[in-house]
């Protein structure tokens, strides 16, 4: 059987994500969520035809990769912003990279808000306390 030429493959597109959040959660159920979310808005053939999936996720950080395709990249990025709770805890899913390469998308590197120890987080939480950050968190 040939190979499926290049041209003819769907153009994949990786997501560097932040989740931002007050409560830990584990990687199912973000998984869960994310999947939930996409499948909600795009439907069941707008979800197959994005073959979104995440790819890897680091706990501690809360931040991850996700895979879609060019195709429902618009889709699926109004989707991970739409979102509002994991798990029924609030929390909501920051975008900072989108790639071409799984490689490249894991190298990029967040912003310095989001980054500790670089000063910058320091500065904002001294400004503002974490519940003004997540200020809708307290919308219940």
């Amino acid at each position: 059987m040939k190979p499926i030429p290049s041209a003819e493959k769907e153009k994949r597109r990786y997501i560097k994500f932040r989740l931002l959040a007050k409560s830990d959660f584990t990687e199912n159920q973000v998984k869960h969520a994310l999947n939930q979310s996409v499948f909600d808005f795009v439907g069941e053939k707008g979800f197959s035809e994005a073959n979104f999936r995440i790819m890897k996720y680091n706990k501690e950080e809360m931040s991850g990769v996700a895979r879609t395709t060019l195709k429902r990249l618009d889709d699926v990025l109004t989707t991970l912003t739409l979102l509002n709770d994991v798990q029924g805890k609030k929390a909501f899913v920051l975008t900072y990279g989108i790639s071409g390469m799984l490689n490249k998308a894991v190298d990029v590197p967040a912003p310095n808000i989001l980054m500790e120890g670089t000063g910058k987080q320091e500065e904002l939480e001294k400004e503002m306390d974490s519940d003004e950050i997540l200020g809708f968190m307290e919308k219940e």
